[in-house]
């Protein structure tokens, strides 16, 4: 008998730990019942899910059972379940993300449960399709709760307790297509027209929404409001001191405060300016605009017996409510974690930690600290990894989280073989062992030691650190750290430079306080020179080009013009010194060896004072890179995480790369100088056409933009460049020789050369640079852009992209003022900014240069109509993808366009321009006609022998005259224009048949060839922004003098470089353009090998090159691939009808000889028909602040012949020129000018 009770014993307690399942094989579980693909589990007084169903079951039926609580780890036992039914259980929460666990599902019902807030359900691994929560208690909505479920058509919130939920829980989707909302106590406030527009958007609701508070509405559908019945409450504000503001909510009464800013919900979890107090008013800085603010009020209700009715909760009680959970992660052994959870409620809730279900107090191993909200695991070893919960509670209710935290397994690296002390010639040799793999820094007294170039050179693999010629200034601690995502170990190595006796005098000579009152002078002589510059300017009328070019200097980035000036102050300071110290030793300065830098004899330690006290400690902004939606998909502007391990490689105001060390006089910064060496007739090239110039411009633009000095006035005296032909900073004049016929112009001409300022400089060079605290060699700055991106169509930063889009519209597209008499846009005008660029003569019709993404698009006519051309492309697609996707973001569209120029642009290039420029024979060999795909170890940055000499080949292939044809290919009216008279005459585009007669000119006419005794021709060597009784420039000498200014080793070097036989000492770019072609080129070897080696690095580490996979679909790619530039003259010219089908060789000059538009394939766009779908918005793009901004803006002006105008707009309707109008306080206000010539010409203009 006891046997048998013992037995029955055994039984029932194996029966209760196995709760409702019976065994782990995959058959029915136990009171349930199976058919086919249906588990029918329902009414079966289940606490938990049943595990281990038959692998075929698609629907689990658990209705009307006690499951209190939905996790990951129970939905993950499902199996590919479709339909989940969970109505009728107990349910009061559900994990974060759950939905993830079983992306296989598409229906579920959480009907009749206990749910009071909704946390986020996916995070956009899930199909979800139908979700049913009505009958439940929700009174809070995760901002993302449905962000992830991308596919939901079906959504259930009625019968719940729902005042508000956020703005953009509902709006994000598109595909939703039925919402249920009635019986809910709406709030209907300005907050409620979101939930409004979901509704009439979705199928109608039988039961319609209806608003509950405030009284005034009560029993009012939603669907019967409008935007006047609505609104929230206004702050008012009261100046706190310390630069604060406080605003409190005019809401009346114990309510739920939600601050609200230009009519979305504050986020409070990424408050950063902002801070809530504990009454709920709120506190801002006093910049902040108050009349942005609003506040909302939600009113505290609890259910009473009738459940159909609300009533308010008098003490003002709020449970509690996550604002920041923890979140799920892995780290390393040995690592910090911080885990974060932050709540909000009424009184304020207690929270309480638990690892793995034990509650945790505060010790050294588990700080909690700002009130528990921060919890910090150190050090973070395998014990400790496993379930975090965070659990906060007050008396109206207690809610939870669990993150779960993975160790992942490592080992810290260690130093095997250390590096050793030495007192002469060094290589430094650190080895280190570690998992993962170790990676190596160097740093040099505190400042990081990149890998490349100067004396040091840090190895491949990084463990050797070379020094050669070691210099006083390499005195110093080396050390050598090796870090893995585990931990780091490092190493010091002390390198002793004796000194010489000449510079043990100059340490005893300059002290730190002589140093100090240097660089003070240094910065007070530049100030100056750069200040009477703009004082020189701002004074003088800007009436002819040369005066134009000058103000170029100022239309620098602001941060690239701190930079550049930093570097300035430095080189001054250095000269300062020279000074100082000539003075004050008992040698003479002289003895010094000349081609010794003056830098090289100063100890590191004054070195590192004057790179401080003269500002090059600075640097550029660097980009996190962390919104990978956006930088997976888009390029950033300024070129940054285009590459992810070298975020800085090819970006905007960076120093240019250099392919060999520089050539300085002094081995610093100062040119080397030797007396210097222009044509009157052209011949035409046999096959090629200007195109081919115009091109090689355009792309030039995209790709290189060397900053100028700021300043005319020298820094040491102050004296006008053009005054004097002395070479002192930042001047670098060019003598004329005796029998120069320039010298003719006045026989009184006292001063007998040509102005040249120099290049600005920036603190160092490549990654030798100001980002790593260390100044070397004088070096220059690239202002834009290095990769083939549309920079020139789209600009290189981010405001200067902002200001070319018209975001009024928010359809994606770029901004116009003003349309030609077909009814396409021109550029818009440059009119925000601080350079008056007005270039005709004429004071009764001025009109302004263009604004485009590269400033010098208003060089030269045919430059100018390439950006029109361009910008009128873009918004061609741009409209186009609009049609086929209307509900888009009109940031998505604008990205989507611009990423489909710039690989126009890739593709035209590279297959049919660069051919012509090399030769095929050589493209094939130096380039490669098939992309090898990409390379992230290549660094794309241009290097300063193309930007200033190879590239610069281009000016050989000039004609003297720019070509402007009609339809039948003949002269237009007002003739041919002289290149001189094509620069900056923005007026003569407008006014004189628009930019069809130029680009006919360009495609219909021949190329200059570029014969050895025809080089350039006299339009760019003696009327160069000519101008009376000065001295106008050459062109040539100008690429010579540029050339010595950057330290360019001569065209020698470079021919050793590209391993070929090696002439007499020569600048390179003379040698270059003289040097034989290559077959079928315009180039020859050496101007071959440095523009291969550029375009090379271009298309292989660029990792948004067009042909790499994944950047388009392949349907987009094979639409790509038939992009043309015929066929965007066709599409985008006034009334272009025919163009050659290979637009780089001249066919001819008869009309017959060039095909019908009609011949030009054409990009099929129906291959974006999706691309612009609501998941493609980043964060990034919501959170443009300058998005914003520039749409605010545009809420006040006019509607001007169907085009939208901002304030202060002013124009001259068609066929009235003697009428002026403008746009003023949202009217039109239009006058008679007084003196008006009638005759003249009537094109529409705007200022």
């Amino acid at each position: 008998m006891s046997s048998f009770l013992i037995l029955a014993i055994s039984l029932c307690l194996f029966h209760i730990w196995l709760g409702p399942v019976a065994s782990s094989e995959s058959h029915c579980p136990i009171w349930c019942k199976c058919k086919d693909t249906t588990v029918d589990c329902s009414n079966s007084n289940f606490y938990f899910f049943p595990k281990d169903l038959p692998k075929n079951t698609r629907t689990l039926n658990l209705r009307n059972n006690k499951i209190g609580v939905v996790t990951f780890l129970d939905l993950s036992r499902l199996g590919e379940l479709e339909t989940l039914i969970l109505a009728s259980n107990k349910i009061k929460k559900i994990e974060e993300n759950v939905f993830d666990a079983i992306p296989t599902l598409r229906r579920i019902t959480l009907a009749h449960n206990r749910l009071t807030h909704l946390p986020s359900l996916s995070s956009g691994k899930s199909d979800l399709i139908s979700l049913d929560l009505r009958h439940n208690h929700l009174e809070t909505v995760d901002s993302q709760a449905f962000e992830g479920l991308r596919f939901l058509i079906q959504l259930d919130l009625a019968h719940n307790r729902l005042q508000s939920i956020p703005s953009s829980v509902l709006g994000q989707h598109a595909t939703l297509s039925l919402v249920k909302l009635h019986k809910n106590p709406w709030n209907c406030d300005c907050r409620i027209m979101n939930v409004v527009s979901v509704m009439r958007r979705a199928e109608s609701d039988p039961e319609m929404a209806k608003c509950f508070h405030p009284k005034s509405l009560r029993g009012v559908g939603l669907l019967e409001l409008g935007d006047d019945a609505v609104s929230c409450h206004e702050a008012e504000e009261y100046v706190t001191g310390n630069g604060k503001s406080r605003l409190e909510c005019t809401a009346t009464g114990k309510l739920n405060i939600q601050w609200l800013y230009r009519g979305k919900e504050l986020e409070y979890s990424s408050l950063k300016t902002y801070e809530i107090l504990s009454n709920k008013s709120l506190l801002i800085d006093n910049s902040e605009i108050t009349t942005n603010f609003q506040c909302a009020a939600d009113y505290h209700v609890v259910p009473i017996r009738n459940r159909r009715q609300l009533h308010f909760n008098s003490d003002g009680g709020e449970p509690p409510r996550f604002i920041l959970k923890p979140k799920d992660a892995a780290y390393r052994e040995g690592s910090v974690v911080k885990l974060n959870c932050e709540v909000s409620g009424n009184p304020r809730p207690s929270i309480e930690w638990k690892h793995n279900g034990i509650r945790l107090q505060s010790t050294r191993e588990h700080e909690l600290s700002f009130d528990g909200t921060v919890l910090s695991v150190y050090p973070f070893i395998e014990s400790r990894a496993g379930r975090y919960t965070c659990s906060a509670s007050n008396v109206h209710g207690f809610i939870e989280h669990t993150a779960h935290v993975e160790l992942i397994a490592s080992n810290p690296p260690v130093i095997f073989d250390a590096p050793e002390s030495k007192t002469v010639d060094v290589t430094f040799r650190c080895k280190a062992r570690g998992v993962p793999k170790p990676e190596y820094t160097w740093s040099f007294d505190g400042s990081i030691i990149p890998h490349i170039r100067g004396r040091m050179m840090v190895s491949d693999d990084g463990s050797e650190l070379r020094i050669s010629n070691v210099e006083r200034q390499d005195d110093g601690i080396y050390s050598c750290m090796a870090g893995n995502s585990v931990g780091a170990m490092s190493a010091d190595a002390k390198l002793t430079v004796k000194g010489t006796d000449q510079s043990n005098q100059i340490d005893d000579i300059l002290t730190e306080d002589t140093l100090r009152k240097i660089a003070t002078q240094a910065k007070a002589n530049v100030d100056r020179a750069v200040e009477n510059t703009r004082l020189q300017l701002s004074q003088q009328s800007v009436n002819n080009t040369k005066d134009l070019k000058k103000l170029f200097r100022f239309t620098l980035p602001s941060q690239a013009v701190e930079l550049s000036k930093a570097r300035e102050i430095y080189e001054e300071s250095v000269r300062l010194v020279h000074e100082h110290v000539a003075k004050g030793l008992r040698l003479n300065v002289a003895e010094l060896a000349p081609n010794v830098s003056y830098e090289s004899v100063l100890h590191v330690t004054h070195m590192n004072t004057l790179m401080g006290l003269s500002g090059c400690a600075g640097g550029q902004f660097k980009n996190p890179c962390t919104d990978m939606c956006y930088h997976n998909r888009y390029r950033s502007f300024d070129g940054q995480c285009n590459n992810h391990a070298n975020a800085m490689w090819g970006v905007s105001q960076m120093p240019f790369l250099r392919l060999l060390p520089p050539i300085y006089e002094n081995g610093f910064n100062t040119p080397i100088s030797h007396q210097l060496i222009g044509t009157r007739e052209i011949t035409p090239h046999p096959r090629l056409s200007a195109m081919v110039m115009q091109w090689g411009q355009f792309l030039d633009h995209d790709m290189t933009h060397t900053a100028q000095a700021l300043s005319r006035h020298s820094y040491a005296t102050g004296a006008f460049c053009n005054r004097t032909c002395e070479n002192l900073d930042p001047c670098f004049n060019i003598p004329l020789p005796p029998g120069d016929p320039r010298r003719n112009i006045d026989i009184h001409m006292k001063y007998p050369c040509i102005e040249f300022e120099r290049s600005a400089a920036v603190c160092g060079s490549g990654e030798t640079s100001l980002i790593f605290q260390r100044v070397t060699y004088r070096d220059q700055m690239n202002i834009i852009t290095s990769f083939i991106d549309a920079s020139n169509v789209y600009g290189s930063r981010e405001v200067q992209a902002q200001e070319l889009r018209e975001l009024y519209s928010d359809r994606g597209l770029l901004r116009f003022d003003t349309l030609s008499n077909a009814r396409k846009p021109y550029l818009p005008f440059e009119k925000d900014s601080n350079m008056d660029c007005r270039r005709n003569v004429s004071e009764e019709n001025p009109i302004r240069c263009f604004l485009a993404g590269d400033f010098r698009a208003n060089e030269q006519l045919g430059l100018t109509s390439m950006h029109t051309l361009f910008m009128r492309e873009h918004n061609r697609i741009a409209e186009r993808l609009y049609e086929m996707n209307p509900k888009a973001d009109g940031e998505v569209i604008y990205h989507e366009t611009r990423k489909i120029i710039g690989a126009v642009m890739q593709h035209i290039t590279y297959t049919q321009w660069l051919p012509k420029i090399m030769g095929k024979k050589a493209f094939g060999r130096l380039i490669g006609s098939t992309y090898r795909g990409y390379d992230h170890s290549l660094n794309p940055s241009v290097t300063n022998a193309f930007a200033t000499a190879a590239f610069r080949f281009g000016h050989t292939l000039i004609n003297p005259i720019l070509m402007r044809l009609d339809m039948d290919f003949q002269t237009i009216p007002q003739g041919h224009l002289p290149l001189h008279q094509a620069f900056f005459t923005t007026e003569r585009l407008m006014n004189e048949g628009g930019i069809d007669p130029l680009l006919r000119g360009l495609f219909a006419s021949p190329l200059k060839a570029p014969k050895s005794n025809q080089l350039l021709n006299m339009e760019l060597t003696e009327k160069l922004f000519h101008k009376f009784h000065e001295v106008a420039l050459d062109l040539a000498v100008m690429n010579i003098q540029r050339s010595r200014d950057h330290g360019l080793p001569s065209y020698t070097a470079y021919r050793k470089f590209c391993n070929l036989t090696i002439p007499h000492n020569i600048d390179l770019w003379v040698g270059g353009i003289i040097e034989e072609k290559m077959e079928d080129a315009l180039i020859g070897e050496t101007f071959g090998c440095i523009i291969a080696d550029q375009f090379k690095r271009l298309r292989e580490g660029d990792r948004f090159w067009y042909e790499k996979e994944g950047v388009f679909t392949d349907a987009q790619l094979r639409e790509i691939k038939k992009a043309t530039l015929p066929r965007i003259l066709c599409d985008n010219g006034d009334s272009i009808d025919r163009v050659q089908r290979d637009i780089f060789m001249y066919p001819g000059p008869n009309k017959n000889d060039y095909d019908s538009c009609s011949a030009h394939e054409s990009m099929d766009l129906r291959a974006w028909s999706d691309c612009c779908k609501e998941d493609r918005v980043c964060q990034t793009m919501l959170d443009n602040t300058l998005r914003s901004r520039h749409r605010g803006s545009k809420l006040h002006g006019c509607k001007v012949e169907g085009s939208w105008r901002p304030e202060g707009y002013e124009w001259s309707p068609a066929g009235d020129f003697c009428t002026e109008c403008i746009c003023q306080n949202t009217r039109i206000w239009c006058s008679v000018k007084e003196e008006c010539d009638k005759t003249r010409g009537n094109t529409v203009v705007g200022k």
